[in-house]
């Protein structure tokens, strides 16, 4: 007896939307019509939707189901390459799964992430430095991160006394001040350099990988002073 597309749906376990995208995606053939249009489905229909099922919970893709109706034959290079898609997804959940694991060990949010909380440790944790932190993270080859990563946590006094220091200046700070400052910052710079010689074998942030979306981020919200001082850092410092 011959069944309706509901019939069809309910026998195969899945919904008549499902069937209708079958149909649209070329693999499941349409099947005659009674003289009062209404579709009637046999069993080759209900094996084909059976065979659909079976190879989507593998975690094929319907275009790579489609090929496989197709040529049933190319089987054994269809399934290799979804072994290989497969073996990718597992490995991206487990760096995930490792990743949720030190986000609720440090108590960080998911929109910040264990990489900018390192670098926020040492630049701050104001909003200021949370910006660029951020966008540091995203700029930042994931190597020419962990290195950065690295030498703030080398240096974190010495980097966090300078973060206090600049975050003070004001409208009120002196030019001396500055000065002083900016030597300060070039000082420190050369230190981290001189303890770390990967760092010149790198390409610098500064010149290779500084984006816009950077200079925005260290630039937004300062003020006249602290912007004096960046200035007078970037120019004395080599390369």
């Amino acid at each position: 007896m011959p069944w309706s597309t509901r019939r069809l749906a309910d026998l195969a376990g899945v919904s008549l939307r499902t069937v209708r995208h079958y149909h649209d995606m070329g693999l499941l053939p349409e099947p005659v019509r009674r003289s009062n249009g209404y579709k009637e489905y046999d069993v080759s229909h209900l094996v084909t939707v059976l065979r659909i099922r079976r190879m989507s919970t593998l975690g094929f893709s319907l275009e790579q189901i489609g090929a496989m109706l197709d040529a049933p034959h190319d089987a054994d290079a269809v399934l290799r390459d979804l072994d290989a898609e497969l073996e990718a997804t597992i490995a991206r959940l487990q760096r995930a799964r490792t990743e949720i694991a030190a986000l609720r060990r440090l108590d960080v949010t998911p929109d910040i992430g264990v990489q900018t909380h390192t670098l926020m440790d040492t630049l701050g944790h104001d909003r200021y430095s949370r910006d660029v932190a951020v966008v540091l993270t995203h700029v930042l080859p994931e190597q020419d991160l962990d290195l950065a990563a690295a030498v703030m946590a080398d240096a974190a006094r010495e980097l966090g006394d300078l973060h206090d220091e600049f975050a003070a200046l004001d409208g009120d700070s002196s030019i001396e001040e500055i000065a002083a400052l900016a030597s300060r910052v070039v000082e420190e710079i050369g230190a981290l350099v001189a303890a770390r010689p990967e760092l010149a074998e790198a390409p610098a942030p500064s010149r290779a990988h500084l984006t816009e979306a950077l200079l925005e981020a260290v630039n937004a919200g300062l003020n006249p002073a602290q912007t004096a001082v960046l200035n007078l850092a970037m120019s004395r410092l080599p390369g």
